[in-house]
């Protein structure tokens, strides 16, 4: 088993993206389940019929190797068993985690095409990320018509306009509003989008401080 602070809950084809930081290696982890990117279902991550919340410490059963590592090397595979929580983190213990580089992820888009990724060293490579930022909220529509929560925020000299993906945080945000907010960001490189073949930046976890 594999003590995960997790820091990440986001919505992924129906089901869920998980991701947080192993509590002996101090390394990001993002649990998968099979190799077709359809998220975590309900009946592998539920713990005694809850959903796992930011910052829970989570015990979890977890190979020593994942899929799609080339783009996401955070990946794990779930072994067989129950998620057991055992504790709680503070906001206090994962500051340390926090990073502060110039850009985000490679470049000072909302994106990273694969073709940039690929010519990165394995060493180099990173798909999850903790930053602590300024951030304005706001609630629109996307290209297709659905609710849209976006973040806004400076990071290094650099503005970005991200999507949130934290189911929690986007649920309870209201409709056609603005927020300001100082924050704690996971920011996820998500997987390749089939129609321009680049890896999207988004808020994966959001913790208002």
């Amino acid at each position: 088993m594999t003590e995960v602070i997790i820091l990440a809950n986001s919505k992924k084809s129906g089901n869920r993206c998980i991701a947080g930081i192993d509590v002996e290696t101090h390394k990001w982890v993002r649990p998968c389940f099979g190799d077709s990117g359809e998220g975590i279902p309900w009946r592998a991550r539920q713990i005694n019929g809850t959903e796992p919340a930011i910052l829970d410490i989570v015990e979890i059963p977890l190979k020593s190797t994942g899929p799609n590592r080339d783009i996401q090397p955070e990946n794990l595979y779930l072994k067989d068993g129950d998620w057991v929580k055992i504790g709680q983190a503070r906001v206090e213990d994962i500051l340390e985690y926090c990073v502060s580089d110039s850009v985000l992820f490679y470049n000072d888009l909302d994106r990273v095409p694969v073709s940039e990724l690929s010519g990165l060293t394995v060493t180099k490579k990173t798909s999850l990320t903790l930053i602590q930022v300024k951030a304005v909220f706001d609630m629109g529509l996307d290209i297709t018509g659905k609710k849209q929560l976006r973040a806004v925020f400076k990071y290094g000299s650099l503005k970005y306009n991200l999507v949130v993906t934290d189911c929690e945080y986007k649920n309870g945000f209201k409709s056609q509003s603005k927020l300001k907010a100082d924050c704690i960001f996971t920011v996820s490189l998500g997987a390749p989008f089939k129609q321009d073949n680049c890896c999207y930046k988004l808020v994966a976890g959001v913790i208002e401080l």
